[in-house]
């Protein structure tokens, strides 16, 4: 352990000194060492070497070695102590670069980091994958190279929350590792599965965990940061895709769209190796890899075909008819009530329609 002071031997010879109720001239006299020498040991501006060591044993009773042991821990503490100053001058110099560019407040109410630098450093290189400042400056940048974007006008996106939110997801997917193979010929027979499971809705989330890894694919919640509107992101982690929700309006219908927009994407748009993250948040951009995740989640959920048929025969906008309607529907499709409303809401634009059919994730 490195002290907070280094302890000169001069203190000591002044301890014992009180102790014996000895004056300063005195010793000097007896050990026949000038008093201004011996007044700077005591304050610790002179060193004792060997002569002094011995002097100090005859007339204090305390082996020489106990001194010249004393004087060699004050040398390294002192350099040690000098030694952490500068690590520490120069872990607060990277620490006030790294709050630039991470969400250090977020981070350190999750529990990831603490208030030792030190150690939350080195935490944070790893989460964020950086070796140097260089480095994370660089990741961060790209961030809007390699990441795409689904378009929305309503919120403002905080860069820096996102990228926090980002590699956090990546960080974690990394602590998870599943045994299963991922095949892209099974895309229908799990969107299948996911449907059925939707439908009943219970145990929804740790049923969704469990069947996604029977699939190979890496699935887990990763609540969103503040004035970060993202629902979701998804990205190929060593062997396995990975799908991360944020569940940030935890409705069921919502759950589902996201679910499977990212599920599009793991079957249609990754690939092992190419480094690409596809994120549903709300930011000015559209893609058409966007456009396509959307419409393959919407046909993944509900048939088409049928769901048009629904459309043309709602032809009274009250709550009682579409409610019924929409029950009806749902009941011979297989398909939860809240995610045909929530699709109904969506194709017509009015979100704000009233309802009793229950949205809740049980």
């Amino acid at each position: 352990m490195i002290p907070y002071i280094a302890t000169h031997p001069g203190e000591i010879i002044k301890d014992e000194l009180i102790a014996r109720n000895m004056k300063q001239k005195e010793l000097s006299s007896l050990i026949s060492l000038p008093a201004p020498v011996l007044n700077d040991i005591i304050k610790g501006k002179r060193s004792i070497n060997a002569e002094i060591a011995l002097l100090l044993e005859y007339a204090l009773e305390i082996p020489a070695t106990y001194w010249l042991n004393a004087q060699n821990q004050y040398n390294i503490d002192k350099a040690n102590i000098n030694k952490k100053i500068v690590e520490t001058k120069k872990n607060i110099e990277l620490w006030t670069i790294i709050s630039q560019y991470i969400p250090i407040k977020i981070f350190k109410k999750l529990g990831y980091i603490n208030d030792d630098i030190s150690d939350s450093i080195v935490v944070l290189k790893d989460i964020f994958q950086f070796s140097d400042i260089e480095e994370l400056v660089e990741n961060y940048s790209a961030q809007r190279l390699t990441v795409l974007y689904r378009k929305s006008f309503n919120s403002q996106v905080d860069e820096m929350n996102l990228f926090g939110w980002r590699y956090l997801a990546k960080w974690l997917s990394g602590k998870n590792t599943i045994n299963t193979k991922f095949s892209k010929e099974t895309e229908q027979e799990l969107v299948r599965k996911v449907n059925a499971l939707l439908y009943e809705n219970t145990n929804t989330i740790s049923r969704l965990e469990s069947l996604l890894n029977e699939y190979g694919i890496k699935f887990f919640i990763l609540s969103k940061f503040d004035k970060t509107p993202v629902d979701g992101i998804s990205f190929w982690d060593g062997d396995n895709p990975t799908i991360v929700l944020s569940l940030r309006y935890n409705r069921l219908d919502n759950l589902a769209f996201s679910l499977m927009h990212e599920i599009a994407h793991v079957y249609r748009h990754h690939s092992k190796g190419e480094g690409r993250y596809l994120i549903n948040t709300d930011i000015n951009e559209e893609t058409d890899l966007e456009l396509e995740a959307n419409n393959l989640a919407q046909g993944y959920l509900i048939n088409n075909v049928e769901w048009n048929k629904l459309m043309r025969s709602i032809v009274i906008y009250n709550r009682r008819v579409i409610d019924d309607a929409i029950i009806k529907f749902s009941k011979e499709q297989k398909i939860h009530p809240s995610i045909s409303l929530g699709r109904y809401k969506n194709d017509l634009k009015r979100y704000a329609i009233k309802s009793n059919i229950d949205f809740t994730i049980n």
